[in-house]
């Protein structure tokens, strides 16, 4: 009963017993929750939803990721682009790198990583940003790029497996496969990273 949920909401935040931001970040876990319940049957709604809901808190990631494949969809691939840049400066995560990279499917590898590139720049000094320069800079074989992005990362632990794995592949197009191997071995044992989460640490 997301509808119910947000006239409660509103209600709340009108009498003063939700405060601002906090109502803002509900509302929009409500919105995109009622837009992924109708984002097959109804894609249209959905991509409103998800883009109000985007509006209402930037850094609420699942609204972003949504809007802007929704959007893409519609082939309103800036409005998408503007919005998931927009998350990725509050708070960047691969789900919305994979889905700023497929905004237009008929790109070439080479104009794929430069969006990408673009988008790293917009947080340049969050640790997602890093891993994302250092991902696109494996896929074109760069291994100056990458090995300058992986410094930072493996230098500052915990080192997560999806580093490791990262500094594997790096390895191995340097053609080191025994480093390869010993980065791989770690990553067995090394740490994950942190999931993507609907609630706030406090728990609304």
């Amino acid at each position: 009963r997301w509808g119910d949920a947000e006239q409660a909401l509103s209600e709340g935040e009108r009498r003063g017993h939700v405060e601002p931001t906090v109502a803002r970040r509900m509302r929009a876990v409500l919105l995109t929750a009622k837009a992924k319940r109708i984002e097959s049957s109804d894609p249209d709604t959905a991509a409103r939803l998800a883009e109000k809901a985007s509006e209402a808190s930037p850094g609420f990631g699942p609204a972003a990721e949504l809007a802007g494949r929704l959007l893409a969809e519609q082939r309103k691939h800036r409005r998408a682009a503007e919005i998931l840049e927009e998350a990725w400066r509050h708070a960047p995560h691969p789900a919305l790198a994979r889905t700023y990279g497929a905004l237009r499917r008929s790109d070439t590898k080479a104009k794929r990583a430069e969006r990408l590139r673009h988008l790293a720049s917009l947080n340049p000094d969050h640790r997602e940003s890093r891993l994302l320069l250092a991902e696109t800079a494996l896929e074109q074989s760069n291994r100056a790029a990458a090995q300058t992005a992986l410094s930072a990362l493996t230098a500052q632990p915990p080192v997560s497996a999806r580093v490791c794995a990262l500094a594997a592949r790096a390895a191995q197009l340097n053609e080191d496969e025994a480093g390869a191997r010993r980065w791989m071995a770690r990553a067995a044992h090394a740490p994950g990273e942190a999931d993507w989460a609907d609630i706030d640490e406090a728990g609304r």
